[in-house]
C-alpha cells in the first residue's frame, strides 16, 4: 500500500518534466527536416513549439495523459517489483530474482498504459491548434483500428525489462552499500 501510493506520488511529481522531456523526444523522432544529432537541437525544439503553440502547449501539451501514464504507472511499479522479489526469491539466486523483478516490474507498469502513451506521443506531435487527445484516439482508431494502440509494444517491452532490470539491480546494489555504512 504504502509503495503504491509512494509510487503514485513520484510519477505525478515528476510528470511535468517528463512532458517537456517526452515532447522534445517525440517532435525529433517524427521530425526528420533537421538532422538528428544538431548542435542545440532540443532548445531549438523547444524554442520551435513556444512560437508555433505558445507556452502552454508548446511545454505542456500532454500534461494531463502524461499524469495519466506516470502516476498510476509508478505506483504499479513498485508493488510488482515488491511482489515479484519476495516470490522469486524464493526460487532463483538473488540476483536473477532481482533482475528479473526489475525487468516484470517496468513491462507490467508500462505495459499496461502503452495505449495512453501511444495517444500522448500523437498528440505532443501535431501542430494542430486545439486537438484533444479524445480527438487523437479517435483518428487513430478511425484510421488504423484497435491496433493503434499497441503500436511500439513491442520495442517498448525489450527496452523496458532490460533498462528496469539493471535500475533495480543498481538500486539494491547501492542499497546494500549503504546499509553497510
Amino acid at each position: 500500500q504504502a509503495a503504491f501510493f509512494g509510487g503514485c506520488v513520484a510519477g505525478a511529481a515528476q510528470s511535468p518534466l517528463v512532458c517537456i522531456g517526452d515532447a522534445v523526444k517525440c517532435t525529433r523522432q517524427v521530425d526528420d527536416a533537421r538532422g538528428a544529432f544538431r548542435r542545440g537541437a532540443v532548445l531549438e525544439v523547444l524554442n520551435s513549439r513556444v512560437q508555433q503553440l505558445g507556452w502552454r502547449h508548446g511545454l505542456f501539451r500532454g500534461l494531463g495523459l502524461t499524469t495519466v501514464r506516470e502516476s498510476p504507472s509508478y505506483g504499479v511499479y513498485f508493488v510488482i517489483y515488491e511482489k515479484c522479489k519476495v516470490s522469486l526469491s524464493q526460487h532463483l539466486p538473488t540476483t536473477a530474482a532481482v533482475l528479473t523483478s526489475g525487468g516484470l516490474a517496468g513491462v507490467g507498469a508500462l505495459g499496461m498504459f502503452h495505449p495512453v502513451d501511444v495517444v500522448k506521443s500523437r498528440l505532443q506531435t501535431t501542430t494542430e491548434v486545439g486537438v484533444t487527445g479524445r480527438e487523437i484516439l479517435r483518428r487513430g482508431l478511425r484510421d488504423e483500428g484497435i491496433s493503434f494502440l499497441g503500436r511500439g509494444f513491442s520495442a517498448m517491452v525489450i527496452r523496458t525489462f532490460v533498462l528496469n532490470a539493471a535500475t533495480f539491480y543498481g538500486y539494491e546494489v547501492a542499497k546494500g552499500m549503504l546499509s553497510g555504512l
